[in-house]
C-alpha cells in the first residue's frame, strides 16, 4: 500500500492535471491524502471534487491553520494512516503513469527493515507544461557524505520512502520550517538506511516563470543566485543550523571519517587550522561551478 502526500495551496491552474495523472496510474494500491493550507481560491473545491468522484482513493486532511513549506508535508505525514510506503507530490506537477509501478517494484526488492528512500529522473517543463530540459540525478555525481551537505540531490516530488524511514523521522520530531522534509530525508537514507536510484523520468516538474528564468540563465545567472541567497542572505547560516541539527541527531550512525568532515564543514571548532582546512576541503560539494564557488566564498569569509 503506498499513500501518497499532498500539499495544496492555491493551485487551482494545474491540480486538476496533476489529480489525472495520479489517478491514472498503473499501480492501483495506493490512497491521496490532500492537505489544504489555507487556499483562498477553488482549490479545496477541486480536491473535494475529485475525493467523491474516487471515495476510495482519496481522503482530505482538514486543516485549521496555514502552516506553509515544509511543515505542511511534516503534518500529513504525521497524520496519514499506516501504509508500506509513502510518496510526497507536488499540486502542479505531471506524474508518469508508471511512477508508483516502478517504485513499489525497486522498493519491494530493497531492504525495508531499515529507511529506505528511492528517487527518480525527471522532466523539466515551464508553466504550461511544456517540457524544457530534464534533470537526471547522475548530474550530481557520486553520492557521498559530502556531497549531500550543501546540495539537495532530489526533491521530495521525486521521492517515495518506506514506513521504517517514516517512523524514524517522526520519532526525531524535528519539524520545523527550516527542516525540509527532502534534505532531511536524504541525510536519513544515507547514514541509517539506503537510496534507491532509478533513472526511469517518472514525473514532468512544472517550474513557473520566474523559476525558469532563474534556472535557465547559465552559469552567471546561478551564481548571482547563490551570492544573493547564500552571501548576502541567509540561507548558507540556515543550511549549517539544519546540518548541525541533523549532526546532533546522527553522529551515531557516522564513521569517523564522516563526523569528522562534517564537523570541520560546519565549522563546529573555529581555529587558524580548521579555518585554512575547510576552505581548501579537497572534495568538490556541488556539481555547479557557480554553486561551488559561492561555497567557498562563504568559506573564505568564515561564515556558518
Amino acid at each position: 500500500m503506498i499513500n501518497i502526500l499532498m500539499c495544496t495551496y492555491n493551485g487551482e491552474k494545474y491540480l486538476s492535471q496533476q489529480l489525472d495523472s495520479i489517478m491514472n496510474q498503473t499501480y492501483k494500491e495506493f490512497c491521496l491524502y490532500i492537505r489544504d493550507d489555507g487556499s483562498t481560491d477553488t482549490t479545496l473545491q477541486i480536491s473535494r471534487q475529485y475525493s467523491r468522484r474516487f471515495p476510495n482513493k482519496i481522503k482530505i486532511i482538514n486543516s485549521i491553520s496555514h502552516l506553509g513549506y515544509p511543515d505542511c508535508f511534516w503534518d500529513i505525514l504525521a497524520k496519514c494512516d499506516n501504509a508500506d510506503y509513502y510518496a510526497f507530490s507536488d499540486q502542479d506537477d505531471i506524474w508518469d503513469e508508471h511512477k508508483l509501478e516502478y517504485a513499489a517494484l525497486m522498493m519491494d526488492r530493497s531492504d525495508n527493515t531499515k529507511p529506505l528512500l528511492y528517487i527518480h529522473d525527471s522532466y523539466i517543463s515551464d508553466s504550461k507544461g511544456d517540457k524544457i530540459g530534464i534533470h537526471k540525478l547522475t548530474d550530481a555525481g557520486h553520492i557521498t557524505d559530502t556531497r549531500i551537505m550543501f546540495y539537495t540531490i532530489a526533491q521530495g516530488f521525486s521521492m517515495v520512502i518506506n514506513d521504517a524511514m517514516r517512523k524514524s523521522v517522526l520519532k526525531e520530531e524535528v519539524f520545523s520550517k527550516d527542516l525540509s522534509h527532502d534534505q532531511w530525508m536524504i541525510w536519513n537514507a544515507f547514514f541509517k538506511g539506503s537510496i534507491v536510484y532509478d533513472d526511469h523520468v517518472l514525473a514532468n516538474y512544472r517550474r513557473h516563470e520566474n523559476t525558469v528564468t532563474k534556472t535557465a540563465g547559465g552559469t552567471v545567472v546561478m551564481l548571482s543566485n547563490w551570492i544573493t541567497n547564500e552571501i548576502f542572505g541567509d540561507e548558507f547560516h540556515r543550511q549549517c543550523n539544519r546540518l548541525i541539527t541533523f549532526l546532533n541527531y546522527s553522529k551515531n550512525y557516522m564513521s569517523v571519517e564522516q563526523k569528522a568532515d562534517w564537523e570541520l564543514l560546519l565549522y563546529t571548532n573555529p581555529s587558524i587550522k580548521n579555518y585554512f582546512k575547510r576552505l581548501f576541503f579537497w572534495k568538490r560539494l556541488r556539481p555547479s561551478v557557480g554553486g561551488e564557488l559561492a561555497l567557498r566564498i562563504n568559506f573564505l569569509l568564515g561564515m556558518k
